[in-house]
């Protein structure tokens, strides 16, 4: 899946939107304009590590143990 079967998709059925499943979960960038048809079909997003890397972070920046989160290796692990 990426952004041009989305567009296909919307085009097709008329619908508003898509819904996804697991996948945008594995790979947020799935849908950027990424490996697909106007990028010559090369991969443009951000790599797993990198999206880790960025997490991490983040993480630094926000701890996950402020604001009621409980354990903040708890809270990282679930996300």
């Amino acid at each position: 899946s990426n952004m041009d079967d989305v567009e296909r998709c919307l085009e097709e059925t008329g619908a508003d939107g898509v819904m996804v499943s697991e996948a945008i979960l594995e790979y947020p960038p799935l849908f950027m304009q990424t490996n697909v048809k106007s990028t010559n079909y090369q991969r443009t997003g951000p790599g797993r590590l990198q999206m880790a890397e960025d997490y991490l972070e983040l993480c630094k920046q926000y701890p996950p143990d402020a604001g009621g989160q409980g354990s903040g290796l708890k809270c990282i692990r679930a996300h």
